[in-house]
C-alpha cells in the first residue's frame, strides 16, 4: 500500500508546483508517499468539474453538499464558465517523496514547531528530474 498526493496542472512542461501545507509531504503510518503530477489540457470532449462532481456524488463517494461546499471554498461555482470547461488527462507522473525530495517538514523548524504567530506554510518547489515515473501514457 502507498499514499498519494495529487497535483494537477495545465502546464505541458513546467516542473514548479505549490505545496499547500507541511502535511502534504509527510508520510503516514510508514507507508511510501508519492506525489502524482497530473497534466491536463482543455478538451471539448473532456471531463468537466461538473461532470466529475456529479459522477462521484451518484456513486455515493461523497454527499453533494460536502463536495459543493469544498468546491466553493476552492473558488469554483456552477455559475462560473470554468465549471463547464472540459479537460483531458494527457500525462501522469509520480515522484517518490523520500529524503532526497525537496520539502519542508515540521521538524525542520526550531523546536519542531512553527514560529509564534505563523499559522500555516505554503511553498513552491521544482520537481526533481530523477525518480520520476511516467504512469500515463504508458511508454
Amino acid at each position: 500500500a502507498s499514499v498519494y498526493e495529487v497535483k494537477t496542472t495545465l502546464s505541458h512542461s513546467g516542473r514548479t508546483i505549490t505545496i499547500s501545507s507541511l502535511e502534504q509531504t509527510e508520510e503516514e503510518n510508514d507507508l511510501p508517499l508519492y506525489l502524482c503530477l497530473v497534466r491536463v489540457q482543455e478538451s471539448k470532449n473532456g471531463d468537466t468539474i461538473e461532470s466529475l462532481r456529479n459522477e462521484i456524488v451518484s456513486k455515493g463517494y461523497i454527499r453533494a453538499n460536502e463536495i459543493d461546499s469544498y468546491l466553493l471554498k476552492k473558488g469554483y461555482s456552477p455559475l462560473k464558465s470554468e465549471y463547464k470547461k472540459g479537460y483531458q488527462v494527457y500525462r501522469i507522473s509520480s515522484f517518490l517523496i523520500d529524503e532526497s525530495f525537496p520539502k519542508l517538514r515540521i521538524k525542520d523548524f526550531v523546536g519542531g514547531k512553527l514560529p509564534a504567530g505563523v499559522e500555516s506554510v505554503s511553498y513552491t518547489i521544482s520537481l526533481p528530474t530523477e525518480n520520476e515515473t511516467t504512469l500515463f501514457p504508458l511508454e
